[in-house]
């Protein structure tokens, strides 16, 4: 499972209501037990060469090896922050229903309070498990929902034994790709298929300044960013901008389609595998890039005003 792939490490029928697993591994791996028919997850067990018991009733009860421990402390934070999400927004909705939106605000306030709290929480369990596979395992299986400083933050904290795991490793190798594209670093290239069935390559477009960015055409705020990215087009073409846009997630009709009602007449291509949003780290659309004409990232993800604003600072004041 850590290494992105699904594979099936064993399978037992459940007699009695009872099931049994036996087998061994190598160095501590995450695992999960399922049934064919179920439609979660399944049950994690941090896996070491020892005797597990899995218990499952109204709550799942797990006892296993040390790690197995420690992420059970992991687990029950998660628990309560889950429970406590679905209170707040029970009461939300009786206040909203009420007309009452102090009250609202004021759950709301108090839920936010309550996030800090189980995030100083969560950060001191890291720091008394930092040198532990778990800790290892959990920064991974979330780092794809954070920004490039919380995951370095995170990933500081872990000890030598722990960054040497499998799920270390591949923080590291996360970290480093995430910086590739950080501002002031030469934006990667890249090639991608247009509408009139020929290529487009990044480096081979050439102007003072370009905006890269990243949109799903059956995603409204993109239709509506598109306005924006017109706008933007229009006023500052002949000073030097070009803008490449990148579409993800549609079909040929659908991507042409929205490109036709938009008014799109700049640069534009499909990320049909989506290795470009991978390499960019487009996480969520809309998402772009500002660059020079050197391919140099000027600025990340400006919205609006203020992605004007930069370019014309970049073009010179105009």
């Amino acid at each position: 499972f850590e290494t992105g792939l699904l594979d099936t490490l064993a399978m037992a029928q459940i007699r009695q209501g009872h099931f049994e697993f036996t087998g061994s591994v190598e160095a501590p791996q995450v695992a999960y037990i399922t049934s064919l028919t179920a439609n979660d997850a399944g049950i994690p067990l941090v896996l070491e060469n020892t005797d597990f018991t899995v218990d499952i009733g109204t709550t799942v009860k797990i006892k296993g090896g040390p790690l197995q421990d420690i992420m059970n402390e992991f687990t029950a934070l998660s628990e309560e922050l889950i429970l406590k999400e679905r209170e707040a927004q029970q009461q939300m909705l009786v206040a909203q229903q009420e007309g009452n939106s102090m009250k609202a605000q004021a759950i709301q306030s108090q839920f936010n309070k309550y996030l800090l709290e189980m995030q100083t929480r969560h950060t001191a369990l890291l720091n008394k498990y930092s040198d532990t596979y778990v800790a290892a395992y959990l920064i991974m299986t979330n780092m794809t929902g954070v920004d490039l400083a919380q995951i370095k933050a995170e990933y500081g904290l872990l000890g030598e034994n722990a960054k040497a795991t499998l799920p270390g490793r591949t923080i590291a190798t996360y970290i480093a790709a995430y910086e590739k594209i950080a501002v002031g670093n030469e934006a990667p290239d890249f090639t991608m298929g247009t509408a009139d069935g020929l290529t487009l390559t990044l480096s081979e477009v050439k102007a003072k300044a370009k905006v890269v960015y990243f949109w799903v055409p059956a995603h409204q705020p993109c239709r509506q960013e598109n306005v924006n990215y017109l706008k933007l087009y229009k006023r500052f073409e002949k000073d030097g901008l070009t803008i490449i846009a990148v579409a993800l997630q549609c079909n040929e009709l659908e991507w042409k389609k929205a490109m036709s009602e938009d008014g799109i007449v700049w640069e534009s291509g499909m990320d049909r595998d989506g290795n470009i949003s991978r390499v960019y780290f487009a996480k969520t659309v809309p998402y772009n890039l500002l660059l020079d004409e050197n391919n140099n990232i000027v600025a990340i993800n400006l919205q609006g005003s203020a992605l004007q604003k930069k370019v014309a600072e970049m073009l010179k004041g105009k």
